[in-house]
């Protein structure tokens, strides 16, 4: 059974799906390591490759405002704190990783795209969080990399595998169309 899916037809509830996925996905962590694995952006490039990109940019801007008065992000930390706090860097990618990857769905072939892709969004999340650090917070750009990337894309290529499979596995039963 294939769903003629149209993602453009549903701003007003995919919105408020990716902000609750988003601030569920900060909530849930999974310690491998020396840091923790937070689920936010696999949350969001799930919901980049379902839903329109207004839906998501609109759910993101809804998640960082509410960043602003609630405890919603990783940590109990909230407002003036996090937004110049060492890792306010990786949110304020989140919006260019949403046009990312909700452009780069026209380009999907096979499995591997789709996972180079999600990657490639994973990275411009930790370029963002990275280049925060170096140019805010004055750390040094070896500590900034091994600390702020590199220790992170072990988790980042894991999340882009399972979403990358879990999105190749359905869109033969999810007939999905790219949304403007």
């Amino acid at each position: 059974m294939r769903l003629n899916y149209k993602p453009e037809k549903g701003l007003l509830w995919q919105a408020p799906v990716v902000l609750i996925g988003l601030m569920a996905g900060a909530k849930m962590k999974i310690d491998v390591g020396a840091v923790p694995l937070t689920l936010q952006s696999l949350v969001l490039c799930f919901t980049c490759l379902y839903f329109s990109r207004q839906a998501n940019l609109l759910g993101t801007f809804l998640y960082m405002l509410a960043g602003m008065y609630l405890p919603v992000f990783s940590g109990e930390i909230f407002g003036k704190e996090f937004y110049f706090g060492r890792t306010a860097g990786y949110i304020y990618g989140f919006p260019f990783a949403v046009i990312l990857l909700t452009a780069a769905r026209q380009y999907f072939k096979d499995w591997f795209g789709v996972f180079a892709w999600i990657l490639m969004t994973h990275a411009v999340i930790m370029i963002f969080g990275t280049a925060w650090g170096i140019l805010y917070h004055k750390m040094d750009i070896d500590y900034a990399l091994t600390n702020g990337f590199f220790n992170l894309l072990p988790g980042a290529i894991a999340k882009s595998v399972v979403v990358s499979l879990v999105y190749w596995l359905t869109r033969k039963y999810l007939k999905t169309e790219t949304p403007a």
